[in-house]
């Protein structure tokens, strides 16, 4: 069979054997033209590749079989503590700089962190972190310079890791480098090797000191096969690999060719503010409101279902709907959640908001200040009374003060009192006395002074009285009242006088 093959070999060349057997390969005693695949050519051999390698060269496999991982120019199928595996790529990718391990390369990606670290919710943050102005968090402390190989993400707050190639940076793509590691140069942000011109589709190999194919994902690459550093169109550079869709958190533009991070707090979007869903936490949702996240929903625009939406016309802002509002455009005053002119009745407008009148209050200046009363209610100390206290009485709807002697009145005159406001004082036809006037008596029940000198008695007779003790005046008969069986009956002419005719 070998030397059947290789006898089809040589009938190819047509021009002596030496040449033609030059070019010929040997693999597992068969001979090719050109390797197979999973083997690699070495002088007049085709060796085979490490197993579950899919093509390699002498010194490095460049892409692996399903289910196992490139790392480090090996296939592999765990790529161990501070790396995940990419399968799109087909290859081990660095985690985050504060994951131990992790699902993606995001910061929020970690499923373990490092020493002095805490997970919540996939992202590693120090206990107790505070984040000091100028500084970034790495790995479990701040720092105002994250040193080589990293660089200072003011969005994040944190150290990101350069591209491999950098030793100092001031972004994490390969033309953001300041400074190379050993034995590359700088040339406009990109470090690349001496007197190296990069080819579409090649990398400079310095080992082999000469191109090697990029991985066919990649347009250009460096360093190694699979270390893209641009895309066919269709793909964006992504961590150093082409991806056909940029990943939740990053969006393709087509003005770099790579996948670009979305705006802080944005965890889908389609452009650079152009947000279509925002991050939530549990204590802590944002809302998404004209392609950016805000903590709340901006003025004139209220909250629904993680989206801010306009209030409607006149509300100037709202709460729960688009029509039910919390405050009102121009002169307009809030009602129960609209808009009005003025207040409905028995209600006041504060501060662009109609509050309702005290109890029992018909008209008030202020929530807590009536001015008018309903019926059947009296305004006392700018509230409405059932009944007045005493020491006043009512008058339209209005509690006045008796005069001063009085404790309970009908007017405010010293001669309006019901009750007298000294204890020691008798009352008397509506004014209070020190004592009742003679030919009167004081009623304990009543409190009170009853009774006139003289008060009519019967009608007269014949123009006399017939009974003793009464005198006759006007055609009537008038008697002594109070004075008692005992009392002295003082003269005519003074009976007469105390009457008051």
């Amino acid at each position: 069979m070998g030397e059947k093959m290789l006898r089809g070999v040589r009938s190819l060349g047509g021009k002596g054997e030496p040449n033609e057997l030059k070019h010929i390969k040997k693999f597992e005693h068969h001979c090719y033209k050109t390797c197979p695949e999973k083997t690699y050519s070495e002088e007049s051999e085709c060796k085979a590749c490490e197993t579950n390698c899919g093509s390699c060269d002498q010194h490095q496999c460049y892409w692996c079989e399903e289910g196992f991982f490139l790392l480090g120019g090996s296939c592999v199928r765990s790529c161990g503590p501070g790396y995940f595996g990419d399968p799109e790529l087909g290859q081990c990718e660095r985690c985050h700089p504060a994951c131990e391990t992790c699902t993606g390369f995001g910061h929020h990606q970690c499923s373990s962190c490092q020493q002095g670290l805490q997970l919540q919710q996939g992202t590693c943050a120090g206990p107790a972190q505070t984040q000091e102005e100028g500084k970034f968090w790495n790995g479990g402390s701040c720092v105002r310079s994250c040193g080589p190989g990293y660089f200072g993400d003011p969005e994040l707050g944190q150290c990101e890791r350069c591209h491999l190639a950098c030793e100092t940076c001031t972004g994490f793509g390969h033309h953001q480098c300041s400074s190379c590691q050993q034995g590359l140069q700088l040339q406009q942000g990109t470090c690349a090797g001496p007197a190296q011109t990069q080819e579409e589709g090649k990398f400079w190999n310095d080992i082999l000191r000469g191109h090697q194919p990029c991985h066919p994902s990649c347009k250009t690459c460096n360093e190694s096969a699979t270390l893209c550093t641009s895309c066919p169109k269709g793909t964006y550079l992504l961590a150093q690999a082409c991806v056909s869709s940029c990943p939740e958190g990053t969006w393709a533009s087509a003005r770099s060719g790579s996948c670009e991070n979305c705006t802080e707090g944005c965890d889908s979007c389609s452009g650079a503010d152009l947000c279509r869903k925002c991050r939530t936490w549990p204590d802590f949702p944002l809302l998404l409101h004209e392609g950016r996240c805000y903590s709340e929903c901006p003025m004139g625009s209220y909250a629904e279902d993680g989206t801010c939406k306009h209030c409607s016309s006149p509300c100037s802002t709202c709460e729960g709907n688009a029509t039910n509002c919390h405050s009102c455009q121009g002169s307009l005053i809030l009602h129960q959640g609209a808009c009005w002119e003025a207040c409905p009745e028995r209600h006041v407008a504060m501060d662009g908001v109609c509050k309702h009148c005290p109890e029992m209050c018909q008209d008030c200046i202020h929530e807590k200040t009536c001015k008018e009363c309903m019926p059947k209610s009296f305004l006392y100390e700018d509230m409405c009374h059932p009944s007045c206290p005493r020491g006043f009485y009512a008058d339209i709807r209005q509690c006045v003060p008796c005069h001063e002697d009085c404790l309970e009145c009908s007017g405010p005159s010293a001669d309006d009192c019901d009750l007298c406001a000294e204890p020691s004082l008798v009352l008397y036809d509506g004014r209070c006395l020190d004592e009742c006037p003679v030919g009167t008596y004081y009623e304990k029940e009543t409190k009170d002074c009853r009774g006139k000198d003289l008060r009519v008695y019967s009608q007269a007779f014949q123009g006399a009285c017939h009974n003793d003790g009464f005198l006759l005046r006007q055609s009537r008969c008038w008697g002594l009242q109070g004075l008692g069986p005992q009392a002295v009956i003082p003269s005519v002419s003074l009976l007469l006088k105390k009457a008051d005719f």
